[in-house]
């Protein structure tokens, strides 16, 4: 099994990264705002779940180990597979769909694409009790970092509205003030 890897990125396209691990190009699926956080070679770890079925290895890569481990719960709810988890994960932040999965809010689910409404009840069934971790991801630090990077920004030039779209952006799974800041700016660069 490949848990993680370390490397290059070779390469970033839409939803997927090549990453030289060693002379070894390893595609790997992830969620876009991952993908789009990352540059040509930029040295990253990467968490990630090879997936075998009939012959097939994909294999699904995630900024954090939280976002794994919830990528995984996904995975375990009847009917869902590594790609429609992997769109979940991509669309909704982990924290939000964690308070909504709690909740029994299947209506904040079926506004995934690919996800119905008869899937979104199957996740909060099947999920409801064992997300509670993931609610509270954005944490008191967190919300200080986010203070600091938007004194930073500010003090750099841009404007309130363009910091708080791209912190919006980076989302709850990148965490550190240095990495947090990192991935802003990355987003700030291509407007």
């Amino acid at each position: 099994m490949i848990a993680r890897l370390s490397g290059t990125v070779s390469d970033v396209s839409e939803g997927r990264v090549v990453l030289d691990v060693s002379g070894v190009g390893y595609l790997v699926s992830v969620p876009r705002k991952f993908a789009d956080s990352l540059d040509i070679s930029q040295e990253v770890a990467i968490f990630t779940h090879l997936h075998l079925a009939e012959g097939v290895m994909d294999l699904y890569g995630f900024p954090d180990q939280k976002t794994k481990d919830f990528f995984l719960l996904l995975t375990s709810v009847t009917g869902i597979g590594s790609k429609l988890a992997l769109a979940v994960v991509d669309a909704v932040p982990i924290s939000a769909l964690a308070a909504a999965i709690e909740e029994g809010k299947a209506d904040v689910v079926v506004q995934v694409p690919g996800v119905g409404k008869k899937i979104a009840e199957r996740i909060v069934l099947e999920l409801k009790g064992k997300v509670a971790e993931y609610t509270g991801l954005a944490s008191a630090d967190q919300i200080g970092a986010d203070a600091d990077i938007m004194e930073a920004l500010r003090s750099l030039g841009y404007k309130r509205d363009e910091v708080a779209a791209a912190l919006k952006l980076v989302g709850d799974e990148v965490s550190g003030v240095e990495e947090r800041l990192k991935a802003a700016l990355r987003f700030l660069r291509k407007v």
